[in-house]
């Protein structure tokens, strides 16, 4: 993943972001690895998009998720960047989203409720307004965690 995120830059296209990430993980030991998803700018609304020839442009945000497979153990790293400086809407998105996944980590424990720390997450969104989020987070939200 720093491999891919280092190596950002705009023009780059998502398919050399990817091959960039895939090289580092054999570099890194990987015996193999699942799909690597690149999406950027108006794409990164695909949950699962297959990486393109789209070229990035400075101000996009960037989706790597990348799945190496190391010792028979298989990882799943997702991470949502910014090419370039992001601009307010995208940090002040990016700042919620991060107070909505640390106050669900701070509920993790051991019997925790998947659907008691689902809705912490949503009760942050909710409460700054994101009232239609629930479509789009539902699936995902629990990637990081």
């Amino acid at each position: 993943m720093e491999a891919a995120v280092k190596s950002l830059k705009a023009g780059m296209t998502e398919s050399i972001v990817a091959a960039k990430a895939e090289y580092a993980m054999r570099e890194s030991g990987a015996e193999e690895f699942w799909r690597t998803y690149v999406c950027s700018g108006p794409r990164t609304n695909i949950a699962h998009g297959l990486p393109t020839n789209r070229k990035i442009k400075t101000g996009d945000l960037v989706m790597i998720d990348i799945h190496p497979i190391v010792n028979g153990y298989s990882a799943d790293i997702c991470r949502t960047v910014c090419a370039g400086k992001p601009d307010k809407e995208q940090q002040e998105a990016y700042d919620l989203y991060l107070k909505a996944q640390q106050e669900t980590i701070n509920k993790v424990r051991a019997g925790a409720d998947i659907g008691e720390l689902e809705e912490t997450m949503h009760a942050v969104l909710k409460e700054a307004g994101m009232v239609n989020i629930y479509s789009v987070l539902h699936p995902r939200c629990w990637h990081r965690i």
